[in-house]
């Protein structure tokens, strides 16, 4: 995380309302739109852009930015469908989670520079699971 972004009150709120917002409006369009984008190798899975402002506040401002998006995105879809609201935020979560817990893994040797990377991936096989 970013020391610039989480010292300062004030631009945590902010960044994190502004992404939150953001989670809101994609949900809407994506729903109206139909901006799902299909997955190339299994046509019927379609990849959804909400989690992407999700784990960029996780990653700008922190594990409690990203469940703030995460609650957000609950609460929009919850408008629609509230179990369908409840999934998506139960998946978001775990992708924030599981970035977390890698991000914080003590054994730095097992890591090593590529952490992110392995981050996002062990949080897409926390959510397949």
């Amino acid at each position: 995380m970013n020391r610039l972004y989480t010292g300062r009150k004030s631009m945590f709120i902010a960044g994190t309302a502004l992404l939150g917002a953001t989670v809101a409006v994609l949900d809407w369009l994506s729903k109206i739109f139909s901006l799902k984008i299909p997955f190339p190798l299994l046509t019927p899975l379609k990849f959804d852009v909400i989690g992407i402002p999700t784990v960029i506040s996780y990653l700008l401002f922190g594990p409690l930015s990203g469940i703030i998006a995460c609650i957000v995105a609950f609460l929009s879809i919850s408008f629609r469908n509230p179990f369908s609201g409840f999934m998506k935020g139960l998946a978001e979560l775990a992708t924030v989670i599981g970035a977390f817990l890698i991000l914080r893994a003590k054994n730095p040797s097992v890591l090593h520079k590529r952490k992110k990377i392995f981050a996002g991936i062990s949080s897409i096989a926390l959510r397949v699971i």
